[in-house]
């Protein structure tokens, strides 16, 4: 499925974490927003939006409103962030509009993206060395500002069992390609790692933490535009007959959100 995507999101480094997850001084916001829409061959004219709303304490879960391409989207919260998700019209330029007794206000706008992304390097269930650096490739129309990176790691010992993983995000501006270097793809013990990577390209400004990125007002956050992404899933070593590695899966917004949250600093696992 192809999908066309804008969001609000916020920048980040890798994270190390175990099979089952910083840290930087600095002051935290208030609170930090976080939205997607995105968009697949079924319904070409609506974009399905997605937003979550993080905060230290949630007093008043029922206390805001967002509303995008002047759609007001309904709030839902799970005890731990509030959401906000539905439908909204597909436009040239996407429009935010957020407003809260608790925490102020925000607006932002970005352009739009319908590039698309095709990933050439590695191809798709590739087996590489793992002493040597792993080169990652795609194909784009360049009309992205740049490339935003999601890469994570599985490293299994001959029994299958994972040893730990890693995930990594990263923004490419002036390339359609990057390396991972080999010793992001290796631990001792195992005997082999099955890595995926996802490129999405982007519109928008560059990830800075510590910003308040696009959004005027009181919520600080990043709105971008994303086009069609790419993937792809190989090998690193010398994989076990029969192990078949987990489907690639992009992010969930929700973790899209807590992942960034914890990036800046702003939540602790």
């Amino acid at each position: 499925m192809r999908r066309y995507l804008a969001g609000v999101v916020l920048a980040g480094v890798g994270l190390v974490l175990s099979c089952s997850g910083g840290e930087q001084e600095s002051a935290k916001p208030e609170a930090i927003l976080t939205a997607t829409v995105i968009i697949d061959g079924t319904s070409l004219n609506t974009l399905n939006a997605w937003a979550t709303l993080s905060a230290e304490q949630l007093t008043d879960p029922s206390a805001s409103e967002l509303v995008m391409n002047n759609m007001s989207l309904p709030a839902h919260f799970d005890g731990y962030d509030l959401t906000y998700y539905g439908d909204i019209p597909l436009s040239d330029t996407i429009t935010l509009s957020f407003t809260s007794t608790e925490f102020g206000n925000a607006t932002g706008s970005v352009r739009a993206n319908q590039d698309s992304v095709g990933v050439t390097l590695p191809t798709y269930q590739d087996t590489l060395p793992a002493d040597q650096d792993v080169l990652v490739q795609w194909t784009s129309d360049g009309s992205s500002d740049f490339y935003w990176l999601w890469v994570y790691v599985e490293f299994r010992d001959s029994l299958w069992n994972c040893l730990g993983t890693k995930r990594w995000t990263l923004a490419i501006t002036d390339s359609t390609r990057y390396i991972i270097p080999k010793d992001s793809l290796n631990i001792s013990g195992m005997a082999f790692a099955s890595a995926s990577v996802t490129v999405e390209p982007t519109n928008g400004p560059l990830l800075e933490p510590g910003t308040q990125g696009n959004l005027s007002g009181d919520v600080g956050g990043f709105l971008h535009a994303k086009g069609f992404s790419g993937d792809v899933w190989f090998y690193v070593g010398n994989p076990v007959k029969g192990f078949v590695p987990r489907e690639i899966k992009e992010p969930t917004q929700a973790e899209r959100a807590r992942f960034l949250s914890r990036l800046l600093g702003y939540k602790e696992d």
